[in-house]
């Protein structure tokens, strides 16, 4: 008879990475942004920062973690992290500074282990709030509380905004990887000075401003072209409906290109993803 898994304790208090793990991620997080082609760039106000912060992300791939990482060093950040990533045990979660949280759903217990990784264990925390959803300039609905619990938290907000990771590794084909230039932007969105002066619909509201993201609006700012052969992969799944005949679910793609096998029109996708 198959065993159980043993469920998550979420009362248990998260801790700082444990020394092991962190030496792994210092030699690791160099190694996967040189091979995916990650930049980081950190803002001074944010490398000068003595004290923890609250570091809001946009998340799109698993490369946006060396990404946060290399713009934290030398110190290392807690993560609030999704429990059903990690089913196989909690060793590792907990090793790596790992905040339990269930997904979509609102815990009081997370809020409180979050405070007490920055006021206890004066340690940053990482939250991905909208994860895996902002990408065509249309947002995720944020949680609304966000803007509350930083106006709590009493600690300087910082964004990782990040471009190209999903364009690399698009949701509705993760493979091949499209080998295009991935870029992140650190820098301070709020300080303790304008937290305590703002309203927490005001922070909210800023928040909310700062994940406005269209990541192939920036792809074709930059001109960073996707030469991959394999770029149309997969486009089906998320372009089902025919412009041309109307037809649901007859559209096929492969390679670069996209078409309709109800009326036989067909589109060719750019290197500029268009």
């Amino acid at each position: 008879m198959k065993k159980t898994p043993k469920r998550f304790d979420m009362q248990r208090k998260p801790k700082k990475t444990r020394w092991y793990l962190y030496l792994v991620e210092l030699i690791a997080a160099p190694f996967f942004l040189w091979f995916g082609g990650g930049h980081v760039k950190v803002e001074k106000a944010v490398k000068k920062m003595k004290e923890p912060y609250i570091l809001l992300s946009t998340h799109a791939s698993f490369m946006d973690f060396p990404m946060i990482m290399k713009a934290a060093m030398p110190r290392n950040t807690c993560w609030v992290m999704s429990v059903e990533e990690f089913r196989r045990g909690d060793w590792l979660m907990y090793g790596i500074g790992g905040i339990p949280k269930r997904k979509f759903t609102h815990g009081i217990v997370t809020v409180k282990h979050v405070l007490y990784a920055l006021r206890k264990l004066k340690s940053t925390v990482t939250i991905y709030p909208e994860a895996r959803f902002e990408l065509a300039g249309i947002n995720e609905r944020l949680d609304g509380a966000i803007g509350k619990f930083c106006k709590l938290a009493k600690v300087p907000v910082v964004m990782c905004m990040t471009n190209g990771n999903f364009l690399n590794s698009p949701q509705w084909s993760k493979h091949p990887y499209r080998n295009i230039r991935q870029e992140a932007e650190i820098y301070t969105l709020l300080t303790k000075e304008q937290l305590e002066s703002m309203t927490a619909e005001e922070i909210q509201a800023t928040i909310e401003k700062a994940f406005e993201k269209d990541e192939y609006k920036w792809q074709v700012e930059k001109g960073y072209h996707i030469k991959c052969k394999r770029r149309a992969n997969g486009l089906h799944k998320i372009l089902y409906k025919c412009p041309a005949c109307g037809a649901e679910f007859k559209t096929k793609s492969e390679g670069i290109h996209l078409w309709c096998e109800e009326c036989g029109a067909k589109w060719e996708m750019d290197t500029l993803s268009r």
